[in-house]
């Protein structure tokens, strides 16, 4: 989940750039929208999803352990 202040308010910020999309609702995100990203993954959420509540839809994904399987 994105890093919340104590006021339970999710820190919102601009990423400067365009190409990518929610991780929630798929819509484009531009260069100046205000968006969360979740610490655990990287995910970028749209600032709409965080404050809607759709934010508990978004999935971690398992990376599983980078180094299985060397030695």
């Amino acid at each position: 989940m994105p890093y919340k202040h104590e006021d339970n308010a999710f820190e919102y910020r601009t990423l400067g750039t365009d190409g990518l999309a929610c991780d929630v609702c798929g819509k484009p995100i531009g260069p100046d929208d205000q968006v969360a990203v979740c610490p655990d993954c990287g995910a970028v959420v749209c600032k709409d999803c965080c404050e809607d509540g759709r934010f508990d839809e978004h999935e971690c994904d398992e990376w599983g352990d980078m180094d299985e399987g060397s030695d």
